[in-house]
Order: C-alpha cells, then structure tokens, then sequence
C-alpha cells in the first residue's frame, strides 16, 4: 500500500520490523518506498537494534510514540 498509493508515514509495531529484519534485508529492496519519511513505532517498546536496522535499509528513523494503552 505504501508504494501503490505513496504514503508517507508508516506506523507499525517493533514485531513487524522485527519480522522483516529476520525476513532479510532483500525483501526491501522489491518495493518502491521512497515517499516515506519516519516511521512511527506504536504499541511495544523499540530496542536500539530495530531503529539501526532501519535507518541502515530504509534510510529512515524510527520513532517511538506513545497512545493511550501506553500513557494509561
């Protein structure tokens, strides 16, 4: 969706990241995402290792944010 309609904010969870960090870097480079800015971390903790991958592959910074489960 992102490519086909070029988004550019993507918010996801740290496990999806994760998932396509394992799925390897390869997969990325099939999908046009240039119109991307950030990506939006929502609804777990983002570890260091997720936000370095991304900026590596995507060239873009993961940032975390906070909704109302994670503000109580």
């Amino acid at each position: 969706m992102i490519e086909d309609f070029k988004g550019t904010i993507w918010y996801t969870a740290p496990t999806a990241l994760r998932m396509l960090m394992r799925a390897g870097d390869d997969i990325v480079e099939k999908y046009d995402l240039s119109s991307l800015r950030p990506i939006l971390s929502v609804g777990e903790p983002l570890n260091p290792a997720v936000i370095k991958w991304a900026k590596q592959v995507y060239g873009l910074t993961v940032l975390a944010t906070w909704w109302m489960t994670e503000t109580g």
